[in-house]
């Protein structure tokens, strides 16, 4: 048995392998933490694994289109018409909306894989159509419902503290201001010419 035969037998590569993803990330947070102390607290990794559970969740779920040989584009506006949808109707249908947004993911996957199995369509373009559609959707009732939240900062700060919400008259003049502000588009347009 030659040298390298050797020390090929002491270190084996492909039984580490599989642990080198965890390896990697361990080493990188004990990197950021002798560098910055505070990421290590015990409330920093709370909040830490709190804002990163939706993104373990969605990476669960396409994991098994890639083991599959394919890929999902669609599924963080899909995520983000799942929050629209549950934010808009909560009020009116409560947990209803939940199984709105599962139901509405479902015609969307549905629709996708369709597109991907009969129409025989790469699942990278019909995922990417199936996403832009849904962001689309989830983006138009934005301006009008949540409108507000553009304008509520320039409000006088004794007239936030009293107001919470808008009046029906804050309302108007944003909706009105809304229509008359030109588009983002046109301006891109004009600046171009």
């Amino acid at each position: 048995m030659s040298s390298a035969e050797a020390a090929r037998a002491r270190f084996d590569f492909d039984r580490l392998r599989p642990w080198l993803p965890l390896l990697t990330l361990v080493g990188l947070m004990l990197i950021i933490g002798v560098t910055q102390p505070e990421f290590l607290t015990p409330n920093n990794l709370i909040q830490l694994a709190g804002d990163t559970a939706t993104l373990f969740v969605l990476a669960a779920g396409v994991s098994f289109a890639i083991m599959l040989g394919g890929i999902d584009l669609s599924i963080q506006a899909m995520a983000s018409l799942a929050s629209v949808l549950i934010a808009l109707t909560i009020a009116r249908i409560g947990y209803g909306s939940f199984v709105l947004a599962l139901l509405v993911g479902a015609l969307s996957g549905w629709a996708g894989g369709m597109a991907h199995v009969k129409l025989k369509i790469p699942s990278f373009i019909a995922t990417l159509a199936v996403g832009g559609v849904l962001a689309g959707v989830a983006r138009r009732p934005a301006p009008q419902s949540c409108h507000f939240l553009l304008w509520r900062p320039f409000a006088p700060p004794s007239r936030l503290a009293s107001h919470p919400l808008p009046d029906r008259q804050a309302e108007a003049r944003a909706d009105q201001a809304m229509r008359y502000a030109p588009r983002i588009d046109q301006t891109d347009r004009a600046a171009a010419s």
